[in-house]
């Protein structure tokens, strides 16, 4: 069974409303999946250590993330013969009950991964004001090398990270 299908069981079981048979993700402790790794083989924590807050607001569906100013080569934690990466806020709005999902995505340039610190990046997204659903937000890190010009993915993505940074649930 894949790790994120045991995870969401795992909140499946939380829901304390439903009739047993009748449990759902809708009723269940969704927050359980903040800090969920999407490749168990790069985490997220062990791969990228600039400090970053992240923010929703739920009236406005303002959803944001800001790192603080980092040094590449010192906060990220990269395979060998990276020379980029590039940073990925995502936010999904999902609608259980629909079957349905929104989602949206703002990503940094290719950004040079050297001993120079880089300034702080703001990746803001907008979603639905006073959204009636429960909201996952992401980050992730992917790590590019440049060959004769042209950015190749390394390790066909092999070494990217991908975490649940934050959840809200609707009241």
């Amino acid at each position: 069974m894949s790790r994120l299908t045991t995870q969401l069981l795992a909140i499946i079981k939380t829901d304390t409303v439903s009739d047993r048979g009748e449990r759902n993700l809708i009723s269940g402790n969704l927050g359980l999946l903040s800090g969920f790794d999407f490749n168990v083989n790069s985490p997220l924590q062990t791969t990228l250590y600039a400090p970053f807050t992240v923010s929703y607001d739920r009236a406005s569906g303002a959803v944001g993330m800001v790192l603080e100013a980092y040094n590449p080569q010192v906060q990220i934690a990269a395979p060998g013969g990276t020379t980029h990466y590039k940073l990925s806020c995502g936010v999904s709005e999902l609608d259980f009950a629909g079957a349905t999902y929104v989602s949206h995505t703002q990503t940094t340039e290719i950004l040079p991964y050297n001993n120079t610190p880089a300034t702080a990046p703001n990746l803001n997204v907008q979603i639905t004001a006073n959204s009636s659903l429960s909201v996952v937000q992401v980050l992730s890190i992917e790590f590019y090398q440049e060959v004769n010009a042209k950015m190749y993915a390394l390790q066909n993505g092999g070494f990217n990270a991908m975490a649940v940074v934050q959840v809200s649930q609707p009241t």
